[in-house]
């Protein structure tokens, strides 16, 4: 019984720490720190007998549109910086709500290029990033987004072809848009930190 008790105020100092471990991490961080097996039903148990829930972004809260733009770099090599930038619209939860994140990145670097957070999400949000973003670094040839009604805008549209830059939107069901998503679990894993 002191065993378990040990392990709960374990998981629950965890926890804190981490409120986005789940029981199968936490069952590798147990697996690591008592250096023996230990069986995920248990983890998964206990986690539920103690009241924690591994927080995890919800998903969808926008609508696609198709607005006739190719996919521009499927089976395209990237070979330098400033060839291929891809942007991205994210969620996040803050105090019972969400705020919303746009985020340019260029896909050779994987640097991020520009971003803005507000409490809503329109167009022009998209049209402030890419601004600012082509101020700093130039224009790239590519500018990727995912099919999200934001990117499809005339606003939007007008300053890629002010600007030169070619326009490409991911297909429906299509995980074409992949470094910028693994971005997105990351800043939201250590934004619930």
């Amino acid at each position: 019984m002191t065993y378990q008790f040990g392990l709960d105020n374990y998981l629950e100092e965890k926890y804190s720490e981490d409120p986005t471990l789940g029981y199968r991490r936490m069952t590798a961080i147990l697996r690591k720190k008592l250096g023996k097996p230990v069986n995920k039903k248990r983890v998964r148990r206990l986690m539920r007998k103690i009241g924690l829930k591994g927080i995890f972004p919800r998903r969808e809260l926008t609508k696609s549109v198709d607005a006739g733009i190719k996919n521009m770099i499927v089976g395209r090599e990237i070979i330098k910086p400033n060839q291929v930038w891809v942007s991205g619209i994210t969620h996040i939860r803050v105090n019972g709500g969400y705020a919303y994140g746009v985020f340019i990145m260029d896909q050779y670097s994987r640097k991020v290029i520009s971003y803005e957070i507000s409490n809503t999400m329109d167009e022009g949000m998209c049209v402030r990033v890419l601004e600012k973003g082509i101020k700093e670094y130039g224009a790239p040839k590519i500018m990727h987004t995912d099919r999200k009604s934001q990117f499809m805008g005339r606003n939007l549209r007008y300053v890629l072809e002010r600007e030169g830059i070619k326009a490409s939107a991911g297909e429906r069901g299509y995980k074409d848009n992949i470094y910028m998503e693994r971005f997105f679990r990351t800043y939201k894993g250590s934004a619930y930190i």
